[in-house]
């Protein structure tokens, strides 16, 4: 991991306020459309009246920090963003909500429907980038909706979850992109997280904020830009192992605080496409 902390940012007060990640990844959504996370400081709007209150979003809630429905405002506002609502009439959050989602395992996720079901974006800052199901020659896969400079995740899954194995198809879509898979994400500062791109492929833990290497082999395997391979993370107990197409990479032994949690797909630089997701129960 870089030594900027990805999830730095959620250690201050103010984003506690919304339960941190694990709040985001374990709570169901509702059919309503509004976020149901702590409110943070609002935005106004440029009209007369307030602006509708940012928050922080949770699984299966609308896919950014949408915002709620603002108070009337005396004034002409603008239309809504995510996370700033109109100040004259007030608006609601910019995303599309996220359709509800069953995280009982088995989990799959093909992503076929069109839908990211129970997947929020996420970030070390207060607006996640924008994440989209897009048409791609092997079906509809999930991405950011642009490429990045910074980290930017989409969380899913549930708190709940212990021994279970964790397969999804990836794509690193050219030289320069990197790709961040998390396991068991209880909170912003423990999980499992295999690092791969062109030239890298490693599972490394981290637990209260600090990262060690688990399985990082040496030759590396090969990571081919452009064609999809498909990663696993296997988590039992304090046991944990790392494949790649089907073979074994190596195993290790995580520290126990890296005990449950949900799962992360993440983009650290450039583009990165995922597809086939599926948590099963670990044998």
């Amino acid at each position: 991991m870089s030594t900027r902390s990805l999830w730095s940012v959620i250690s201050c007060g103010v984003l506690c306020l919304g339960g941190c990640a694990a709040a985001q990844i374990d709570e169901m959504p509702d059919d309503s459309g509004a976020g149901n996370a702590s409110s943070l400081p609002p935005k106004g709007g440029t009209g007369g009246g307030s602006g509708g209150t940012g928050v922080i979003p949770k699984a299966g809630s609308p896919s950014a920090a949408a915002g709620t429905t603002a108070k009337a405002g005396n004034g002409n506002g603008g239309s809504g963003t995510a996370g700033e609502a109109s100040g004259g009439s007030g608006g609601s959050g910019g995303m599309k909500p996220v359709a509800p989602a069953n995280t009982n395992l088995p989990y799959n996720e093909d992503f076929e429907d069109g839908e990211p079901n129970g997947f929020i974006p996420w970030n070390e800052d207060v607006n996640p980038g924008m994440w989209a199901v897009v048409d791609d020659p092997v079906g509809k896969i999930y991405q950011p909706a642009g490429a990045v400079s910074e980290l930017e995740f989409a969380v899913g899954g549930s708190t709940t979850w212990t021994d279970v194995k964790l397969t999804v198809k990836v794509r690193i879509n050219d030289a320069d992109s990197r790709a961040h898979i998390l396991l068991r994400m209880k909170e912003p500062k423990t999980y499992l997280v295999v690092e791969m791109a062109e030239g890298t492929f490693k599972l490394r833990g981290r637990a209260d904020g600090s990262t060690t290497d688990l399985v990082a082999p040496s030759p590396k395997p090969v990571v081919t830009p452009g064609m999809w391979h498909e990663v696993g993370i296997v988590a039992k107990g304090t046991a944990v192992e790392l494949i790649l197409d089907g073979t074994s990479i190596g195993t290790a032994t995580a520290n126990a605080l890296i005990s449950n949690g949900g799962i992360g797909l993440g983009v650290a630089e450039g583009s990165v496409s995922y597809d086939d997701v599926s948590v099963v129960v670990a044998e």
